[in-house]
C-alpha cells in the first residue's frame, strides 16, 4: 500500500503508518548547511557554503534490487555489463556494488552494496557532490552508520546514486 503525498506532523508517527507494508519511501526535506554536516562538499560546486535543500529516505522494496549505479555518459564498464540499473530488480547474489567516482569518472566497487531490499538515502541539493579523497565511498562518519546498525539492526555498506 503506498500513500502518496502522505504528510506526516511527527516524526513518532511515521513507525505506525510503515507496519505492515511491504514497499514505501519515506522522505524528510531540509535546508543546509547544517550545524552539524555530514562531510564537505566539494568546493567546485559549493565554493561559498550557499544555501541548499538536503532530504533523508528510508526505502524499501518488496524483492531486492540493484543499488548499483555504473553507467556514465552512455559507456558500461566491462565487467559490470550484466548488472541491474539502480532500482531494477536483480538477484540477492549481485552482492559487489558499481559506482562511478563523480570527479575523476573511475569505477568504485563496493562489496555487500550492489542490491538490497531497504536502504537509507541522503540528498543534497543539485549538483552538491561530496568531497571524495580517494576512490571509496565510505564518506559517512562512522557514527552515523553506527546509529543505522543500532537502529536497523542490520549492516550498512555505502554506495551511491547520482541521479
Amino acid at each position: 500500500m503506498v500513500i502518496p503525498g502522505l504528510h506526516l506532523k511527527a516524526v513518532l508517527a511515521i513507525r505506525s503508518e510503515l507496519v505492515g507494508l511491504r514497499e514505501y519511501e519515506v522522505r524528510m526535506f531540509g535546508e543546509g548547511p547544517s550545524k552539524l554536516p555530514l562531510f564537505p562538499f566539494h568546493a567546485k560546486f559549493n565554493p561559498r557554503g550557499q544555501p541548499y535543500e538536503f532530504e533523508v529516505g528510508c526505502c524499501l522494496r518488496p524483492k531486492v534490487v540493484s543499488t548499483s549505479d555504473y553507467h556514465r555518459d552512455g559507456v558500461i564498464i566491462p565487467e559490470a555489463e550484466k548488472v541491474a540499473r539502480f532500482g531494477d530488480a536483480c538477484s540477492a547474489s549481485d552482492r559487489l556494488g558499481f559506482f562511478i567516482n563523480h570527479a575523476t569518472g573511475e569505477t568504485i566497487r563496493v562489496p555487500n552494496a550492489g542490491c538490497a531490499r531497504f536502504w537509507i538515502e541522503f540528498g543534497f541539493g543539485k549538483w552538491l557532490f561530496p568531497e571524495m579523497k580517494v576512490n571509496s565511498l565510505d564518506l559517512l562518519p562512522a557514527c552515523v552508520i553506527d546509529a543505522a546498525k543500532k537502529a536497523f539492526a542490520m549492516q550498512f555498506a555505502q554506495g551511491c546514486h547520482w541521479g
